[in-house]
């Protein structure tokens, strides 16, 4: 029984050094050797008090995977007998090869008296065999191979409650590469991420592959360099502490590359930089000389972490004129090419015989794609089941794009992560691009020869052809101008939404930043569309511009329809989930002043309940950060809502937001009521969290009336999903309410005015804007009020009869 568990586990070696100093009885020694062997147990003993939730969850797991029984009164014969003379003082700061410290110490793996949390049941099993089996199968494996295998285990289980685990699941490739990617999300203390590009090999060895042999430079290096990995043990050791779990002992951590410790408090501005230690130049370079923070070029370290953040080195030269010169095209006769060159380079696309370098030039007008994401596209195989190799999706979670032969199709990772959950928009994974026959005639027919899809010298024959083409406006063709070339026509001449246009061009624009984390695109249809502004771009005659980009007009999508996958944000409600929810409120409300006013706790809930949807679905406010707005924030003369904003750096932002016919017609009927309400549950004998002038929640349990929080909602409503109720909305209205207006082609400036993200300083309340405040908001609030409030039928809850 014992080798069978061995094996398993993938478990080498008997006897143990720990034996002698943890005073291991002589029958037990066997049953010792393997488990100490199994968990990688330090020397001297440390660590083995704790590992027994860990063991009995690995036997468990055996047991149901080969339906055979282990002897379990050994097991706790074993860790009742077992005493540590001396424990160490602290087990902080173990800096060895131990996958038991890799997943035991996380906090979030652990509740109450080091018992494991059952989400984690079938994840630490998987994660302990596959760090032992990648150990043992791979060629020359060092120590430092398996701790680095055992730091992306614990990354892993970091990023897991991300995906609402439970104890039973299939490790499908979907699922592996949704662990994935959320280990890649997570961050420390919502800055910096905790996995760096060398720790992406190791993710993709665990998860997806099984090599044998390590390349030179790719995994099997000393894994020191583990910076972020310190910043994250720092913001959670407190937290231990005070629950008093674990002694944390913080000279342990310092090493070469121990560098700054962020802290819990947000983005307020701070006196100094927070290590006690750090050098000045160090903190001119960003922290470069020691810790690598640099994705792509970006922020290197977060400007919160500085008494001024505008000294973080490169920093986003982000002032908004700066983007807005930034993002603004020349005009057409300057860039854009002609008619005639454009039929030149599509000649060329439309030729038979297969070139790669024509396919730059068709990728380039066709997709708007610039040189330097060209030339880091790679050819895919997929295996016999469909999902890509383990090759491929390294290079996917590495934020690669992928051509795949047999399928004639584009692959990337949408980096705002997956959304399969009932209730929210269909956000898969994989990102997934047809492109037309003009494109793939020439590129690779098959994915046998894996590599880069472009090389050098196509890129070379592409810039020759263009130059031949000779002068066309102040300067000859270039890749770049056909990336123009594309804006011009696609984006600002037929309308393409810019957001759409990122995607396809593998960019975020800098005055877009924001709302790729809240707009959700209908791909499939939006792909079908670009399909279609293709192929009216293709077989359009010599003929004007204004005559093609009338034929090229991009539609905006009016209703979601089954089965759409969108791409962009996730957790972005499905309209049908708040239709339903909205319509159970309201059958639950009374429908009249009167009724309303001797109306019972659950039904006055449900009541603030349908408010809160329709506040937060027409004003883009966020209700998950602050309770309901004070009556004091309402205008209900001019129609208005003061929303008092979060913090923005060095500044807390603020906007005046319209609000539309019924949410201004409801909150005229809910002041009449208001008082009456409070005063008839304060002689009841109810206690008030909650100021006068707000709505609040009635909360039975405690005789207390409380502030409208999504948590209160969920907990107060008294009504279930399988009635049709939403739970857990959270800004989820947010999301919708700016995915809606997007999708149905309201300009990004309006919507930025509802949001409150302003970047590029042409939103109507922006003083370098030419638009009108007024008229602006007059037309979003008939807008929200077509789009919104009829779109998902609402109405004004109860009359004043």
């Amino acid at each position: 029984m014992m080798d069978e568990f061995a094996k398993f586990y993938f478990c080498l070696g008997s006897g143990h050094p720990a034996e002698q100093a943890l005073n291991v009885p002589a029958h037990l020694s066997p049953l010792f050797g393997v488990m100490a062997n199994l968990i990688d147990l330090p020397n001297d003993g440390r660590l083995f008090s704790e590992t027994k939730p860990v063991v009995c969850c690995l036997i468990k797991a055996w047991e149901d995977e080969l339906g055979m029984r282990f002897n379990w009164e050994d097991i706790n014969s074993l860790y009742d007998n077992v005493s540590v003379s001396s424990d160490p003082p602290s087990i902080w700061g173990v800096r060895e090869k131990n996958p038991v410290f890799t997943l035991l110490m996380h906090p979030m793996l652990l509740y109450g008296e080091l018992q494991i949390s059952p989400q984690y049941t079938a994840l630490i099993p998987f994660l302990f065999r596959r760090v032992r089996q990648c150990y043992n199968q791979v060629e020359g494996a060092t120590d430092s191979y398996l701790y680095s295998l055992s730091m992306a285990a614990r990354k892993l289980v970091i990023g897991a409650p991300r995906l609402q685990l439970s104890p039973k699941f299939n490790w499908q490739y979907e699922f592996k590469l949704f662990l994935a990617t959320s280990a890649m999300q997570e961050k420390i203390n919502n800055t910096v991420e905790i996995t760096s590009a060398p720790e992406w090999t190791y993710i993709s060895d665990l998860l997806f592959r099984d090599r044998k042999k390590l390349r030179k430079g790719g995994g099997g290096h000393s894994g020191k360099r583990q910076s972020r990995w310190l910043l994250y043990e720092r913001g959670c050791g407190p937290a231990l502490i005070n629950n008093g779990d674990l002694g944390c002992d913080f000279q342990e951590l310092e090493s070469d590359s121990d560098c700054f410790s962020p802290d819990n408090k947000g983005k307020l501005e701070r006196e100094s930089f927070l290590h006690p230690d750090a050098d000045k130049k160090l903190l001119e370079s960003g922290g470069e000389d020691d810790v690598d923070y640099v994705h792509d070029h970006e922020l290197t370290l977060p400007a919160s972490w500085f008494s001024d953040p505008w000294t973080a080195k490169r920093k986003m030269r982000g002032k908004q004129e700066a983007m807005l010169a930034s993002e603004r095209i020349l005009p057409w006769d300057l860039k854009c090419l002609s008619m005639m060159t454009i039929r030149s380079v599509l000649a060329q696309c439309l030729v038979r015989q297969a070139e790669p370098w024509r396919a730059i030039l068709g990728m380039g007008l066709l997709t708007g794609s610039g040189e330097k994401g060209m030339k880091k596209i790679r050819t895919g195989m997929l295996t016999k089941d469909g999902d890509p190799c383990g090759e491929l999706t390294e290079k996917l979670l590495q934020r690669g794009r992928f051509y795949i032969p047999e399928k004639r199709q584009l692959w990337w990772l949408n980096f705002r992560g997956a959304e399969n959950v009932d209730g929210y928009l269909n956000v898969p994974l994989i990102v997934r691009l047809d492109l037309p026959r003009t494109i793939t005639r020439h590129l690779p027919a098959d994915g046998e020869q894996q590599g880069l899809v472009f090389t050098k010298n196509d890129f070379t024959k592409a810039k020759t052809f263009l130059k031949r083409l000779g002068e066309d406006g102040l300067s000859v063709p270039s890749l770049r101008r056909l990336q123009i070339t594309f804006e011009a026509l696609f984006v600002h001449g037929a309308g393409m939404p810019e957001l759409l246009a990122d995607h396809l061009q593998e960019r975020r624009r800098n005055h877009l930043t924001s709302q790729h984390f809240y707009v959700s695109i209908p791909w499939s249809y939006a792909v079908c569309e670009w399909s279609r502004m293709v192929g009216a771009f293709l077989r359009t005659p010599k003929t004007s511009i204004s005559e093609l980009l009338k034929k090229m007009k991009f539609r905006a999508v009016s209703e979601v329809v089954d089965g759409l996958e969108f791409i962009g944000a996730a957790k972005t409600p499905d309209p049908k989930a708040l239709k339903r929810h909205s319509k159970l409120l309201l059958s639950t409300i009374p429908n009249s002043q009167g009724k309303l006013l001797i109306a019972s706790a659950a039904q006055w809930n449900a009541y603030v309940s349908y408010l809160y949807l329709l506040l937060a679905s027409c004003t883009g406010r966020r209700p998950q950060r602050d309770p309901f707005p004070l009556f004091s924030d309402f205008d209900l003369v001019a129609g208005n809502l003061y929303i008092d904003d979060k913090w923005n750096r060095k500044f807390k932002e603020s906007r005046v937001v319209p609000l539309c016919p019924t949410l201004l017609q409801a909150m005229k009927n809910h002041l009449q009521i208001h008082n009456k309400q409070f005063m008839r549950w304060k002689r009841e004998g109810y206690s008030s969290d909650v100021p006068v002038n707000q709505i609040f929640l009635v909360d039975e349990s405690s005789k207390a009336l409380v502030e409208v929080t999504p948590s209160n909602l969920d907990r107060l409503t008294h009504l279930t999903t399988e009635q049709g109720c939403f739970e857990g909305l959270g800004n989820g209205c947010r999301h919708f309410l700016l995915t809606r207006l997007h999708n149905v082609g309201i300009p990004q400036e309006a919507i930025d005015l509802i949001s409150g993200h302003r970047h590029v300083a042409r939103e109507p309340e922006m003083s370098t804007s030419l638009l009108s405040w007024s008229i602006s908001a007059q037309w979003l609030s008939d807008t929200i009020e077509r789009e919104i409030v009829q779109y998902l039928g609402l109405k004004v809850p109860f009359t004043n009869a």
